[in-house]
Parts: structure tokens; sequence; C-alpha cells
């Protein structure tokens, strides 16, 4: 029993690693975040209406941070004890208190008591976030300023394109790409997917880590929310919905591994239920559903093994052997498209044709090859060449070869070419005959080019006269005058 147990848990070793990789990952995240926090401050300003976002973003941080501390120190590699895991709260619930208990004192933003039509509040926010030196003439500037703000945000509220009209807008949107990208380096996003084996290294079952994960992003929230005052942003909609879609497909990724586990739970359970070992028992053990336990004893006492019963899940249909088999006699009779294409097999099979190509690359092993030209040769042409290839060979043994030079000429006209099929225009409606028409005549003008190559290089284009007409006497002045010059 203690070996099928050991067999089912991480090594001391295996853990220290992951929790080695998980805080080293976070420490690297939080410096990179810092230095774009800083970066951003610096080209864009830190006025209280555009550092909000970073307040969020730090205050969600540092509720994560001491979500780390309290599961660092709850863990029982640290103290020897698994019994507190309620640090893990504790440091969670301490950053929230002091959050909302700072948030009494502290004046809200002032384009918030803007919105709110409250001018004398705002300008006690005023010269809370900006200093005493906040003169009183200065104050009237910066409230014109923001009122300017305000009825600009009034105007544009509901039409989203007007981000890319504004300098300002366009600044605001860079703050919250860099806002997302530090919450993305910060770690938040590693202790999250960690948060359930952060918690069952600390003492606590799966169901009861999956509670307490639910019951960590509740809080997170809430922290947010008070730090955050009755307005959100909508760059903070998103980032709680792109957060809750991570734990969402993380408890889809754990259900699915949980899955996969279960047959490697077999032998432990099959070997407690022959040592005597009850049900519930079993299921307390190895913390696995009861129905889970229950199903495995019944195969190993039907089958007498803890291997899946044969014909499980769905049936093939369109790649059956049946159709496998008449899919490899179609193409052994015949092998070509024009006869056996995707489409006409799926249609003979009555399948799809993504289906019949299915059954052609995987099943068969196929792949479709293009026709190649070649000479035709009749018995006569073979025996000549047989007799013609060892001479040649012989001819040519000692690189004799390259000393061979090769011409050709060839006759091009100029009058335009199209293509059928390709070459077509654009228009609304049917177009004129002219812009359609390519002229073509039957003896169009071309002109004649004469060139050599060999091992060497190639020699320059010769263009010959058009009246000219090519004979033995007109090939030697050529060769003369272009060839061996050349050579």
């Amino acid at each position: 029993m203690n070996s099928s147990m050991e067999a089912l848990h991480p090594s001391d070793a295996t853990i220290k690693t992951l929790w080695g990789l998980i805080i080293a990952l976070f420490f690297i995240g939080s410096i990179v975040g810092s230095f774009f926090i800083r970066l951003t401050a610096e080209k864009v300003g830190s006025r209280p209406a555009s550092s909000r976002g970073f307040v969020n973003m730090m205050s969600g941080t540092i509720l994560q941070l001491g979500t780390v501390f309290g599961s660092i120190i709850a863990m029982p590699e640290v103290f020897g004890s698994s019994n507190r895991w309620w640090l893990i709260y504790a440091f969670e619930m301490l950053p929230i208190f002091i959050s909302i208990v700072w948030m009494i004192f502290v004046y809200e933003s002032p384009i918030q008591y803007l919105h709110k039509d409250d001018q004398e509040n705002a300008k006690k926010s005023i010269i809370f976030y900006y200093g005493k030196f906040a003169a009183v003439n200065s104050l009237d500037e910066i409230l014109l300023e923001l009122n300017q703000q305000k009825s600009k945000a009034q105007q544009n509220k509901a039409n989203f394109l007007a981000i890319f009209k504004s300098r300002e807008n366009l600044r605001g949107c860079l703050v919250g790409c860099i806002v997302a990208t530090t919450v993305g380096f910060s770690g938040v996003t590693i202790i999250g997917v960690y948060c359930v084996e952060i918690l069952t290294t600390s003492g606590l079952t799966h169901l009861q880590s999956s509670i307490a994960t639910t019951l960590i992003m509740i809080a997170s929230v809430v922290s947010r929310a008070s730090s955050e005052g009755f307005r959100r942003g909508f760059l903070d909609c998103c980032t709680f919905f792109l957060s809750f879609s991570g734990y969402i497909w993380k408890a889809l990724f754990d259900a699915s591994l949980q899955c996969f586990k279960m047959s490697e739970m077999r032998p432990a359970i099959i070997k407690l239920h022959e040592k005597g070992y009850s049900v519930r028992k079993i299921e307390e053990m190895l913390d696995v559903p009861r129905s889970t336990v229950q199903d495995h004893i019944k195969r190993f006492e039907e089958t007498r093994s803890n291997k899946d019963r044969k014909g499980r899940g769905r049936k093939r249909t369109a790649r059956s052997k049946k159709n496998v088999q008449r899919a490899k006699g179609m193409l052994k009779r015949n092998k070509t498209t024009k006869a056996n294409s995707s489409r006409k097999l799926a249609k003979k099979l009555s399948v799809s044709q993504t289906s019949a190509m299915e059954i052609l690359r995987e099943d068969l092993g196929m792949k479709s090859w293009k026709m190649q030209k070649c000479q035709k040769l009749n018995e006569e042409a073979k025996k000549i060449r047989r007799e013609r290839c060892p001479a040649l060979l012989r001819r040519f043994d000692r690189g004799s070869h390259r000393r061979i030079v090769f011409s050709d000429e060839k006759l091009f006209d100029i009058q335009q070419c199209f293509n059928h099929q390709n070459d077509r225009i654009w228009s609304e409606g049917k177009p004129d005959t002219e812009e359609r028409a390519i002229e073509r005549t039957q003896k169009a003008e071309s002109v004649m080019v004469w060139a050599a190559i060999s091992a060497r290089g190639k020699t320059p284009l010769v263009f010959v006269d058009q009246k000219t007409k090519i004979d033995r006497h007109v090939y030697m002045d050529m060769l003369n005058d272009h060839l061996f010059p050349w050579t």
C-alpha cells in the first residue's frame, strides 16, 4: 500500500523544484513589470486620473503576493505541519483589510468628483494628490483642464474608435497595454495556474483546493473593487473576465488530466481492494470519486484485467475497415486522379472529402504524385541507346565533356501573349469588345536570339537580324565572330 501511495504522489524534490520555479518566475516577472511601470510613468505622466490603472494593478499584485507568502508558510516542507493552511487566508485578507481602511482616508481622483459635480471635494483631491504647492490660482486651471477632459469623455464615451483620434486617448491605450503586459509578467498568471497545486501541497484535498481557489478569486475581485471605487473601467472588466476564463480552462485541464490519471490509479485501487479495504476507505486514501472505485473493481471482477474493455468508444463509420478495403481495391484498378480523385472517391464511398483524404493518406499511406513527360522508346530505339551509351562513357570518361559547347537559337515574337483562363479585366458590367480584344497576326514581328553554354559559363546573347536566314555559312560566321573569341 505504501508503494502504491508513493507512486501516486510527487516526491519532495519535485515539489521543491516546482516551488523554486514558481518563486523565481514571480520575482523575475515583478522586476520586469516594475521596469515597465517606471518607463511608462516617465513617458506618459503620473497624474491621478492616469495612475488609477497602476493603483488597481498593484493592489491585485499585492493580494496575490500575500497568497504566495501564505502558501509558502503553509507548506508541510517548511514547518513540518499540514495544518497551517489558514495562513494562506490570513496573508490574503491582511492586504484587503489594509486597503479598505486606507481607502476611507484617501480622496478619490479629481475626475471622479467632477463626474459627480462635486467641485469642493475635487479641489481637496487636487491638493491631496498635487501637494500644498497647488495655489488657488492654479486650482482653477487644473479644474478647467479636468472639466474639458470630462466633457470630452462624455462626448466620446459611446464611440470606441475615438481612441485613435486623440493623442491623449492613445497614451491611455498605451498605459492599458503596459498594465496588461505587466499583469502577465508579474506572476499573477503563474499563481492562478498553480493555485490548486499550491493549496494541495499545503494539506488540502483536491476538492477543498478547488473551493479555496474560487474563494481566493472572489476575494481578489472584492479587493480590486474596494481599491478602485464605484467606477470600474473597461480594462478592469476585461482583466477579470480573462482571469475567470483562465480559471475555467485550468479547471477543464485538471478534469481531463484527472481522467487521464484514472488508468494509472487502477492498479492501486485493485491492490487495495485485494487487501480487504472497503470502497469508502479506498476513496479517502486515494482521493478519487466513489463511483470510479466501484467501476474499477467491477471491471476487474468481470474481466480479471486492469485494461479497458474491448469495443469502447465511438465506432468508425467513414474510415471503417470496409471503406478502406474498397478504396484500396479502386486504386488498385486505376490509380489516376482522373478516375479516383479524393472528390470522386468520397462520392463512391458515400463519405466526406476530408474522410476520403484521411483514408488515402493515413490509412493507406499514399501521396499524390504529378505525371511526368518522357520520350517514347520502342525496342529499336532502346537497342541503339544500349550500343551508344558505353561508347559515350568511354569517350567522356576523363572529363572531356567539359570541353563541349552547347548552342541553340530561339525565335521570339513580340506580340502580346495572354492566358485565356487567368488574364481578365474587372468591370461592373459587360465591357466593350475593344477593351477585351487582344490583336493577333499570322506573321508577327520577331527577333532571333542565339546563345551558347559550356562548363566554363555562358556566352552573351547574340541578336540575329530578322531577315537573315540561318544556313551553314551564317552559322560559321557566328561561331567565328562570337563563340571562338569568347572561348
